[in-house]
């Protein structure tokens, strides 16, 4: 709403007298006001080299419409030498700065093009080990795949119920209708606490105690703690690739589960969805404010978790045969269909979760998704758990360098 609502005040302004309406509208005031829209939308859903060529095509079409409209009022000749010159200056100048639009966004190409050359060359295994499973496990491979795309259809299901068609998504854009599902980045589930800090405030209560539940339930290879996501890269990735909304981090606490075969991931799998749904119970009203939101950068480092943490054991029995997770997200990089240019060849079986949990005496009870609705004190958070090859595990750190530097130029 507040995009659009820019748009009608931009339109305003061109089409008022004097100022800079006389001077941008070119006497197209229809067609610029028409174009203000998309524009404006385009500006939401693309920041990455977007701003930078915005403002240097701006200043370009106000230094040729300003020569435009003073030769109309004045004629070409009733200005003098000097008029003469400045136009000139104008016109070189308005040209240099539409060939540095271009060049930004060339430029942009082609250093991300290089660096992603460069990180291929350093994954090199990780292509020569997915050609390997190719060949000897790809029936099962297609199985992972079909079992994936399965949940995949359940949450767009999901998705389309909460949004409700044509009427329901221009509601959700206009900011008339909460949804917790995004419509600039798809397939992302906002979290039930909209700000960073809470954000981190949960997560720092949540993590250590969500791995050791994690371990307790997996049926195979090894659960690797993962330490709470720095809020340095946090901000990054929110102003990057979410538009700067906080509440679309969903790997702010996460773990990693250390198999040795496709064989193992499907186990793994088998195991999830027993304790698993794609529910509906995604209100933003179920969930309690949860502790004090305390500065981000006090969580900077916090939880490389302690095994200790194992000993405050919940007192939830994932074996009751109920669903303990809400399934947010699944992203399968081992179907033989995934776009592997996407991740520069890492492959992996990433799922977001939602869990919900009440606090008792400083120890965090986690609570079945039935009796999420009536529980009171409920806190709720969306973990990420990657389910990674033991050799992708140990080459993927040795290749962390230049994958930042991919992401950096990927604006990611």
């Amino acid at each position: 709403a507040l995009y659009l609502g820019y748009g009608v005040v931009d339109f305003a302004q061109w089409g008022m007298a004097g100022g800079v309406g006389l001077t941008c509208n070119g006497g197209l005031r229809l067609i610029n006001g028409l174009g203000v829209f998309p524009s404006i939308l385009s500006m939401r859903l693309r920041q990455r080299t977007f701003w930078v060529t915005a403002f240097y095509l701006q200043g370009s079409y106000c230094m040729i419409w300003s020569v435009h409209e003073t030769t109309v009022r004045n004629g070409l000749g009733d200005a003098g030498g000097m008029m003469m010159a400045t136009r000139i200056l104008l016109y070189v100048c308005s040209v240099a700065m539409m060939a540095a639009s271009v060049l930004v966004v060339v430029e942009n190409r082609r250093q991300l093009g290089a660096v992603r050359r460069e990180l291929r060359q350093h994954m090199r295994f990780f292509d020569e080990l997915w050609a390997t499973m190719l060949i000897t496990d790809r029936e099962r491979l297609q199985s992972l795949a079909e079992r994936t795309r399965k949940i995949d259809r359940c949450l767009e299901m999901r998705r389309q119920r909460d949004v409700g068609g044509v009427v329901g998504y221009f509601a959700v854009l206009s900011g008339l209708k909460q949804s917790r599902h995004s419509l600039a980045v798809p397939g992302k589930v906002r979290q039930a606490s909209s700000g960073i800090d809470q954000i981190f405030a949960l997560a720092g209560e949540l993590s250590a105690q969500f791995q050791v539940w994690v371990s307790r339930w997996n049926p195979v290879g090894a659960v690797h703690f993962g330490s709470v996501k720095a809020p340095d890269r946090a901000i990054q990735k929110t102003v990057r690739s979410y538009q700067r909304d906080a509440s679309l981090l969903s790997d702010v606490v996460r773990c990693t589960v250390v198999v040795e075969s496709v064989e193992e991931i499907g186990a793994w799998l088998d195991r999830f969805e027993q304790l698993s749904e794609v529910s509906e119970t995604m209100s933003l009203t179920a969930a309690s404010p949860g502790p004090s939101a305390r500065p981000v950068a006090e969580f900077h480092g916090l939880d490389s978790p302690d095994l200790e943490a194992g000993s405050h054991r919940s007192d939830s029995d994932v074996d009751k045969g109920c669903a303990w997770m809400n399934v947010t997200s699944v992203k399968n990089r081992y179907d033989p269909n995934f776009d592997v240019e996407d991740s520069a060849g890492y492959r992996d079986l990433s799922v977001c979760v939602e869990v919900g949990w009440t606090m008792r005496l400083g120890r965090v009870h986690f609570v079945p998704l039935r009796d999420w609705p009536h529980t009171e004190g409920l806190r709720r958070h969306i973990c990420e758990i990657q389910v990674l090859f033991r050799q992708l595990f140990e080459a993927k750190k040795g290749v962390h360098r230049e994958y930042i530097r991919f992401r950096n130029a990927a604006c990611q």
